[in-house]
């Protein structure tokens, strides 16, 4: 909801190198509350983290696709903004977030796998991502994705088979 940006920015605050510029990150927020892609998880009436599930693919600044032609073909939801209050670090807030994401990505749309794309100097968060059962890929050339900071491609396998079992309904008559 549009209310909870100033919790948000305050999450964001406390990664506030991850950011451009304060207005293009309360602009990026704003956008995905109202769109319903970020998700907050609340301690009571504390923002504890966000993360933001996308259906639409990132573009570079160039409005180039991020991720290479042949792993497009896969559909897939993006893994964006995922913030947890240093206040909640080392409770596994971050992981239940991610799984909480493979659920959902599955469940509500039909897909096998969700991704992320995460800056392409920090390696702590590379090592983060794979500690959680994410895949690094191959990415694009980096020399096609210049001025785009978040280079390094990693994919996770969601629960979903693929198939539908059924269309449960309750009997009226």
């Amino acid at each position: 909801m549009p209310g909870d940006l100033d919790d948000v920015r305050g999450l964001a605050d406390e990664d506030a190198n991850s950011w451009p510029s304060q207005e293009r990150r309360s602009e990026k927020i704003l956008n995905e509350l109202v769109k319903g892609k970020m998700w907050v998880a609340w301690d009571g009436t504390t923002a504890a983290g966000t993360i933001t599930v996308d259906t639409e693919e990132p573009f570079d600044v160039n409005a180039r696709p991020l991720w290479p032609d042949d792993q497009r073909r896969k559909p897939a939801p993006y893994l964006r903004r995922i913030i947890v209050s240093r206040r909640y670090a080392g409770l596994r807030l971050g992981a239940a977030l991610l799984d909480w994401a493979a659920d959902m990505a599955g469940r509500d749309h039909h897909v096998a796998l969700i991704r992320a794309d995460v800056w392409t100097t920090n390696t702590r968060l590379h090592a983060y991502f794979e500690r959680q059962r994410f895949r690094r890929l191959a990415g694009r050339d980096p020399r096609e994705l210049t001025g785009y900071p978040s280079r390094v491609l990693f994919e996770h396998k969601t629960e979903w088979s693929g198939r539908i079992i059924g269309n449960c309904s309750r009997r009226t008559s």
